[in-house]
């Protein structure tokens, strides 16, 4: 990551390490526009080029993110884990990835579904929230464990000094 200094270039290492390193289907790395005070899709790897078409732009407040972040359980310094509970509405950006998953139960207690989020947030030096990888769909079909979650922690902070 520390080989370039084209932020586009960097953005890409990082959803590429967390595909092809950290064992997800996708990953999308969302960045603040601190002028429009939300976080700016820059980033997907691992979706259909259709879906990726139209999720590009896609915007979401600062506030909801942390609103997010207040609903999901913190499993890392950088890392919360938003477990699904089945009575979301999955219409608007869920229905964007896989329409046809959305509306399926967990199979099992540490199966991941659908409508689970991860967020791995990217921090500047005073502890401030200047972006988010959310990477997707586990390899495993399981909510990811410890030693996934503690190498993303170190792969977080890493790319936060990067960004």
């Amino acid at each position: 990551m520390m080989s370039t200094r084209d932020p586009d270039e960097l953005l890409r290492e990082i959803a590429d390490n967390v595909t092809d390193e950290f064992g997800f289907e996708a990953c999308e790395v969302m960045m603040l526009d601190r002028k429009d005070d939300s976080f700016v899709l820059k980033v997907t790897k691992g979706y259909p080029s259709d879906t990726a078409e139209r999720m590009k732009g896609s915007k979401k407040a600062s506030r909801a993110l942390l609103d997010d972040l207040k609903k999901a359980e913190k499993i890392g310094r950088f890392t919360y884990y938003y477990r699904a509970r089945g009575d979301e509405d999955p219409n608007g950006y869920f229905v964007l990835l896989h329409p046809d998953l959305v509306y399926l139960p967990r199979m099992e207690q540490d199966a991941w579904h659908e409508l689970d989020q991860l967020y791995v947030t990217l921090e500047d030096s005073d502890g401030s929230i200047i972006g988010y990888i959310s990477p997707d769909s586990p390899r495993t079909s399981k909510a990811p464990g410890e030693s996934i979650v503690a190498n993303l922690e170190i792969f977080a902070a890493l790319a936060s000094i990067a960004v």
